[in-house]
């Protein structure tokens, strides 16, 4: 992957964590769509932070 590619994973990851940050200050009253946004988002959340894991160096 090359270092542009990374650069928008990584973009990718804090857009992500930015949605979830929003949905939970709304947790308690979220809707079965949101909840369901929610579930997607930190299924794609874990997958790009498998790929950052494996891709950053050392």
């Amino acid at each position: 992957m090359s270092r542009p590619e990374l650069d928008q994973v990584k973009r990718r990851y804090a857009d992500v964590t930015a949605q979830l940050d929003a949905l939970a200050t709304a947790d308690a009253g979220l809707s079965e769509t949101d909840a369901q946004t929610r579930q997607e988002l930190l299924e794609e959340q874990g997958k790009i932070e498998h790929w950052l894991w494996a891709l950053e160096p050392d």
